[in-house]
């Protein structure tokens, strides 16, 4: 999507998107400056974080109202991506991510999904080929 195609709403959570995740030390480039400097990026926020366990990747995708989160673990060569539709509670599922970034791993995250859960529409594990899982709790 173009920032300009982007409506108010969308705006702001992206621009929130980058200043919570700079502020806890994620990298949100190159994608924050090619959406501001008028190129089409998709997601339309993309944030990553390297921890003692994991490599985190957090993508925005502001029409789905969504969030992908992807956690691998180089010691293990395995990974896994989580789909959150956040619907109106971008700030809590932000909030969560960030929260429990230094926890977050392969092992963890089924016990940390409880405290987010209530804030999603739906949680779905994505596969590699596609194929999406409805998680519920």
């Amino acid at each position: 999507m173009y920032l300009h195609e982007m409506n108010e709403r969308q705006r702001r959570e992206e621009e929130n998107f980058v200043e919570k995740l700079k502020q806890s030390n994620w990298d949100t480039e190159p994608f924050a400056s090619l959406l501001h400097d008028g190129t089409y990026v998709s997601p339309e926020g993309n944030a990553s974080l390297k921890t003692d366990d994991v490599e985190l990747t957090l993508e925005y995708y502001a029409e789905e109202e969504s969030f992908v989160l992807v956690i691998f673990s180089p010691k293990e060569g395995t990974m896994i991506r989580l789909k959150f539709l956040f619907g109106s509670h971008f700030e809590q599922v932000l909030d969560w991510v960030v929260t429990r970034q230094q926890e977050l791993n392969l092992k963890s995250f089924p016990k940390l999904l409880k405290k987010v859960y209530a804030y999603c529409d739906i949680i779905l594990l994505l596969e590699k080929d596609g194929t999406a899982h409805r998680i519920e709790i």
